[in-house]
């Protein structure tokens, strides 16, 4: 089970998600590599998407600098 459904599953059974109580690594391992949207994570901490995009770019978690991490890293699969 991802973080995305843990959350969820502790939302419906009535914890009020904090927007404070997101971390920088919680919100880049659901964006990155859960692939969530900012809507639905937005939906989780009932706040507006905008907050969760703004977020997001104000720590570089993009999709574009998580294919330069990999990349840099030697993560990518070299093509044959």
């Amino acid at each position: 089970m991802g973080l995305y459904e843990e959350l969820s599953a502790r939302k419906a059974n009535g914890v009020r998600l904090l927007l404070e109580d997101l971390s920088v690594d919680d919100l880049r391992r659901m964006f990155i590599d859960e692939q969530i949207f900012d809507w639905k994570i937005a939906d989780l901490y009932d706040v507006k998407k905008s907050k969760i995009a703004y977020l997001r770019k104000k720590h570089g978690i993009t999709i574009r600098s998580s294919i330069l991490n990999d990349f840099l890293s030697g993560k990518t699969e070299q093509a044959i």
